[in-house]
């Protein structure tokens, strides 16, 4: 079976199931670990990879997440890695970063700027990036596997920051305050019901109780700190 061969094998897989069958080439070049611009230099070679690549996509078909089977997701314009210790940024959390943006964007003084709870770093990263680096960013979680996921996408996006591991300021302690904090934890209980697919793929769960959405939303009515 050559390359295209499998290609076309995947496609009509997942055309089968009602997926899009682009996802096979999507597959297929993080698999041999080539770019979709060299792809068609490939397709007349033997696939030496098949049983992967076939393996992927049935667990996609299965309803494993893409970004889950690339290690990689998209967010505001940027491609982050996400490993399995972190959500997968969603698409309407890009509403926040728009938000934060509104504020960051038109101050002229450098900001210090808090992701508490950072995961792969994906809203504070943009929202710096988006800066063009102008400003302070510190990114914090309180977990060590969490953590390298955001120092790697730090390093792959040219975005100028820090991370640190701790369970919220227990392990950390700021010289200076902070103007913008963002909060955006986990808050789903392990007990809580809902989806299988959704709890083995998408969530992360609050090892001890949940976080009500509520905790840290709101910024105190005297204070000038922005808490998000």
């Amino acid at each position: 079976m050559t390359n295209l061969e499998l290609i076309k094998f995947l496609e009509t897989k997942l055309e089968s199931s009602k997926n899009n069958p682009v996802i096979a080439k999507w597959i297929f070049c993080f698999v041999n670990n080539i770019s979709e611009v060299d792809l068609i230099q490939h397709y007349g070679n033997q696939a030496t990879k098949k049983n992967k690549c076939i393996k992927y996509t049935n667990q996609y078909i299965n309803g494993k997440p893409l970004a889950r089977i690339l290690k990689k997701s998209s967010f505001y314009g940027y491609e982050f890695i996400v490993n399995n210790n972190v959500f997968i940024p969603r698409l309407e959390t890009e509403l926040l970063v728009d938000k934060l943006n509104e504020i960051t964007a038109s101050n002229l003084t450098k900001l210090n700027i808090l992701d508490m709870c950072c995961g792969c770093g994906a809203i504070g990263i943009a929202i710096q990036l988006c800066c063009h680096n102008q400003h302070n960013l510190t990114l914090i979680d309180i977990s060590k596997k969490a953590i390298k996921n955001t120092s790697i996408n730090l390093q792959k996006l040219g975005c100028s920051g820090v991370a640190y591991q701790s369970d919220l300021f227990c392990n950390y302690k700021s010289t200076k305050p902070f103007d913008v904090i963002i909060f955006n934890p986990p808050y789903i209980a392990k007990s809580e019901s809902i989806n299988k697919t959704i709890k083995k793929y998408v969530f992360l769960f609050y090892k001890r109780k949940g976080l009500e959405p509520r905790v840290g939303t709101k910024g105190n009515k005297n204070s000038s700190v922005n808490c998000f």
